[in-house]
């Protein structure tokens, strides 16, 4: 490789050239919390927020100790998505989609993770924040970088910005997808996911699919849970 890959592309695609031709290759689910630093975990230590749930994660799994990023939307998500550190891949700052720029990221110079697990048999879907290309100008922009299928937030619509909790604008596979001002946003992401997991598992295909939350990022919103128990916003994760 031209370049230094990061450790869990390396191990996704080490993952998937070590399976026989009759092993079922492994599942990838990827999910990427939006500003969620690590002092706030109980399972590094933080007291301020309560998190039994990714404890209980953490403590099944791999918890990483040392770690190197730009902790901002668009260096961190092509650094994930290429494998490539900031000043390889170039984008040290953050597009700005929310001013409905025609800028994108051109993924026939940059090879993505997406593109090399699609070509292998994947099924590939993407969710929550892109960041790379304004998709009112560019709606296939993430087919480019090797989803099959993605439901993410369009930022930009109509030359204002949109919102991305409640009364939000989806776009799923190029077209906005039709909600009430009752639809909960980070919901509607989550049915995303188990929806293209049962499709992928049910037409016999591996699956790779990014889970790029829009939470917990602020501002921080009531929930659905919150509105039907008349509580204010809970920060239990």
């Amino acid at each position: 490789m031209k370049y230094c890959l990061l450790t869990i592309l390396s191990l996704l695609l080490a993952l998937t050239s070590g399976v026989s031709q009759t092993k079922q290759p492994p599942n990838f689910l990827f999910i990427v919390a939006d500003d969620l630093g690590y002092e706030k975990l109980g399972c590094y230590g933080g007291m301020g927020i309560h998190t039994p749930n990714l404890d209980q994660l953490a403590a099944s799994g791999v918890r990483f100790t040392r770690a190197y990023t730009s902790p901002v939307c668009t260096p961190s998500r092509m650094s994930i998505y290429t494998g490539q550190y900031a000043h390889r891949h170039g984008y040290t700052e953050v597009l700005p989609v929310h001013l409905g720029t025609q800028e994108a990221v051109n993924f026939e110079k940059f090879t993505s993770y997406a593109q090399l697990l699609r070509a292998k048999g994947y099924h590939t879907a993407v969710t929550g924040k892109w960041q790379l290309a304004t998709l009112e100008f560019h709606p296939d922009h993430c087919r480019q970088a090797g989803f099959e299928s993605w439901c993410v937030w369009q930022i930009w619509k109509d030359g204002a910005k949109t919102k991305r909790y409640w009364g939000v604008t989806y776009n799923q596979d190029g077209a906005v997808v039709p909600v009430d001002s009752n639809t909960f946003g980070p919901d509607l992401m989550a049915q995303y996911v188990i929806g293209e997991m049962t499709k992928a598992t049910n037409n016999g295909q591996p699956f790779c699919i990014q889970h790029n939350m829009v939470l917990p990022h602020i501002p921080i919103i009531d929930t659905p849970n919150d509105r039907s128990n008349g509580t204010a916003p809970s920060l239990t994760v």
